[in-house]
């Protein structure tokens, strides 16, 4: 999603922008897609997952290295090259051609397979005998090891710019294999017109929220549902379930909580059981119509396990809705505390209750920070102005 937001705002601004995916869903002409063959993908998806070696699946990507369109680059820009539609060891000869560009949104790039290492050091010395087989992309078989001294090999024979979104990722780039490497922090952009603050009230009425009341924001690409939420969930949505069981029974009842995202259902019974009352808006594609739904809460709940610089704090920001969340990655560069929102100790389920009690107790305080959530944003995460950066980057290597 980063990286199709860059592309259309390089579009705006002039720069002839073309963007390579694994599988194209939409009429987009300047998205095209690799047309990697799923019948050859899929059964060797299964056998990196089995030997634990992932993101060496996409063969189809080797024809980049004669591809018209990649000799008539003046730069390549690699954004999470690690699905099993790509094979990111076509990226050291690529970046030898022509200059490259890669982003960074997590930490795979640098650890042995691990999207990130929920505090294992062994990023930093060769990887080997994991703790987290589990995390993001999963493997079945330990060969941490193995594939970390393969990025390091590739990326020794590699010339690129790392560029990373949050400062807390660079520097944790600049202490890893990626050191060998310029790392620079450019921050992710956003459309303030599309997300930017609606009128309250009408959004609410919408919505059905009704008056005195207030709401309260959980968004995920995934609801997991009710006692069967996965504890290892990234984005924490059993410790969402935790502290909101740990919410004062009579403050409950005057909150409603929204939920945006698939497969809700299962979690609004449980919620609704333990006296929310709970608005499932599901799955929400349109920008304009989220826009709506985080301008009608007061407080968006973020209870993330680690992140980078995650787009939706961004969108909540942009509408003017604070955030509660953890203070992990780089989430303090973005929710800063007692102006934008509150951060609780990472995991500290008690900490991040007491937050949300706080805030839901005083109302006049969460719309003291919906001026300051949108300043933010205005200041240092405009489309048009990220674009800018990355233009400036663009020329520089491009000479």
């Amino acid at each position: 999603m980063a990286g199709f937001r860059l592309h259309r705002s390089l579009l705006t601004a002039g720069v002839d922008s073309t963007l390579l995916v694994g599988t194209k869903s939409s009429s987009e002409p300047t998205v095209s897609a690799l047309n990697t063959t799923p019948i050859v993908r899929r059964p060797l998806s299964k056998l990196g997952y089995e030997v634990g070696l992932r993101g060496l699946e996409g063969l189809g990507s080797y024809r980049l290295l004669r591809s018209p369109m990649v000799e008539a680059a003046d730069v390549i820009h690699a954004h999470a090259v690690y699905g099993s539609w790509f094979s990111y060891p076509v990226l050291a000869p690529l970046s030898r051609r022509t200059p490259m560009v890669h982003t960074l949104h997590d930490m795979w790039t640098f650890t042995g397979h691990c999207s990130f290492s929920f505090g294992c050091e062994r990023w930093r010395s060769g990887c080997g005998r994991c703790p987290n087989l589990d995390v993001a992309p999963k493997v079945r078989r330990d060969a941490t090891a193995v594939e970390w001294r393969l990025k390091d090999a590739l990326w020794s024979h590699s010339r690129m710019v790392i560029v990373s979104p949050s400062r807390w990722l660079a520097e944790l780039a600049e202490q890893s294999m990626l050191s060998r490497f310029e790392v620079r922090v450019i921050p992710h952009g956003i459309d303030t017109d599309e997300f930017s603050p609606r009128p309250q009230e009408a959004c609410r009425a919408a919505l059905g929220i009704g008056p005195g009341r207030t709401a309260v924001l959980f968004a995920s690409a995934s609801l997991q549902g009710a006692e069967g939420i996965d504890p290892a969930d990234r984005k924490g949505a059993d410790l969402l379930l935790a502290a909101l069981r740990a919410v004062p029974p009579a403050l409950r009842a005057t909150c409603t909580l929204l939920l945006m995202g698939d497969g809700g259902q299962a979690m609004a019974t449980v919620l609704r059981a333990e006296g929310y009352e709970v608005i499932d808006v599901g799955y929400v594609v349109s920008d304009p119509l989220k826009s709506f739904v985080y301008s009608a809460a007061d407080v968006f709940v973020f209870p993330t396990r680690a992140d980078n610089a995650p787009l939706v704090v961004l969108e909540s920001l942009a509408c003017g809705t604070p955030v509660a969340s953890f203070d992990v990655g780089g989430l303090a560069e973005m929710v800063i505390q007692g102006t934008t929102g509150t951060l609780a100790p990472a995991g500290d389920v008690a900490h991040l209750t007491a937050d949300l009690v706080g805030l839901l107790e005083d109302p006049e305080r969460l719309a003291a920070m919906r001026p300051a959530c949108r300043a933010l944003v205005e200041a240092e995460h405009p489309a048009a102005l990220a674009a800018a950066r990355h233009i400036a980057l663009y020329r520089e290597l491009a000479g």
